[in-house]
This record gives structure tokens, sequence and C-alpha cells, in this order.
């Protein structure tokens, strides 16, 4: 084209590409996470459970996961919550 030009259009969306942080690497290694084909954790029962990874007892959320926008970061983050809090409850003997 080479020349300046002006298109109408409802919305731009600029986005860079995004691959995962050393420490993600690095936490599923040590941890024996199994990460996905792009070297992020994987989640083992997607699309109801998010969070689970392939170790019991270890859940992901954020952008450890992948690519996700700040929404998604809290949701998860609220979801592996939940799951840590499930298990140790589950944990937890009753006396009495």
């Amino acid at each position: 084209m080479g020349r300046p030009m002006e298109v109408t259009m409802d919305m731009v969306i600029l986005s860079v590409g995004m691959e995962p942080s050393p420490g993600t690497r690095a936490m599923s290694r040590i941890l024996g996470i199994e990460p996905n084909k792009y070297g992020f954790i994987e989640a083992v029962n997607p699309p109801l459970d998010t969070v689970s990874t392939s170790r019991r007892g270890i859940w992901a959320c954020g952008a450890s996961l992948g690519p996700a926008d700040l929404e998604d970061c809290a949701s998860s983050g609220a979801a592996a919550a939940m799951k840590a809090l499930a298990f140790l409850r589950r944990k937890t003997v009753a006396v009495g």
C-alpha cells in the first residue's frame, strides 16, 4: 500500500504474542506439572474445571495457564483458591 489511508472500524485490538515466563516453566518442572504444547501449565479437566493440574493438590491460575485478561486471571485465582480450600477441608478430621 505504501500510503496513508483511513478505514472506518468498530473496534481495533492491539495485541502481542505471549509465552510462558521462565518462572512458570521452572515451577511446572519443579512440581512435576504437565505443560501444554505451548509451555503453559495444562488444565486437565476443561472446560468446567480450568484450574486443576496433572498433580493432585496443585492448582494453577492466571497467565500460568495461557494468555488471559485481568477478569479471567481473577476468576481463575478464585477458582483455584476454592479448590484448595475444599481439598484442605476434606483432609480435616472431625474429633468428637
